[in-house]
């Protein structure tokens, strides 16, 4: 049986970050079907399980990426160098992306084919209530701003562009700011929590402007401002001290 540092690292941060995901997505599996049957249950409809979850799926990728220095970087005790664990990462971290949007994205087929009367391609008219309004459920609020170019009944392909690209720009900055914590402690770590707020009314502030014709220019602009978040987390890991 190969021993730890025979097997690829990827495979071992990918492991970390599938079971993580796993975690998180059955919790949303969950609550996302305790909604529609309420939903059936007073004849409504509310978001299918993509909506749903666009949200707190970059905040779980943001929050993992913050993760990432802490549980990876004592690899090095393994044999490890710090390159091989940045770029262990960064590839777990794409291959997790990928797959979680692929299970979000069977789900919510699944969702259409099963129960079509329930389910919608935005959260924008989510709310469950009964005819005494006893009951009121708000989900509307979980309406994303992107809510045209995630409406998946324009366009797949969109679709899941602008997911996987808000996906990257919130979990590398969440390596980023992981990165910055991890390097120089609480009192510095505040200043990337002011390039994190940046960086995210910037990505907000590309696909909410007026003007961009197509969603190429976004889908780029956001995919730079994730390469330049991983890179500026790679010149702090390469000669970071290692806390093992």
């Amino acid at each position: 049986m190969p021993t730890f540092t025979q097997r690829p690292l990827t495979k071992h941060v990918f492991g970390y970050l599938f079971n993580w995901s796993l975690w998180y997505l059955g919790t949303m599996l969950i609550s996302h079907l305790i909604f529609l049957w309420l939903a059936g249950r007073y004849d409504q409809s509310i978001g299918s399980f993509l909506p749903f979850t666009y949200y707190t799926t970059t905040i779980f990728m943001f929050v993992a990426g913050i993760f990432i220095p802490y549980v990876f970087l004592p690899f090095k005790k393994y044999g490890y160098t710090r390159k091989q664990i940045f770029t262990s990462s960064i590839k777990a971290s794409l291959l997790t992306a990928v797959t979680a949007i692929a299970i979000i994205v069977v789900i919510t087929l699944l969702q259409h084919l099963i129960v079509p009367e329930l389910v919608n391609p935005t959260m924008a008219d989510a709310v469950i209530e009964d005819s005494s309004k006893s009951v009121h459920i708000d989900l509307s609020g979980m309406n994303s701003p992107l809510y045209e170019a995630l409406n998946y009944s324009e366009s797949w392909v969109t679709t899941i562009l602008v997911f996987f690209a808000s996906i990257l720009v919130y979990h590398f900055i969440g390596l980023l700011l992981g990165m910055g914590y991890y390097r120089y402690g609480w009192v510095i770590g505040f200043i990337f929590i002011a390039i994190a707020l940046g960086s995210f009314f910037l990505f907000q502030w590309i696909w909410e402007t007026d003007l961009f014709s197509t969603i190429l220019l976004p889908t780029v602009l956001s995919v730079l401002i994730s390469l330049i978040a991983a890179f500026a987390a790679w010149l702090l890991i390469r000669n970071v001290r290692i806390k093992l």
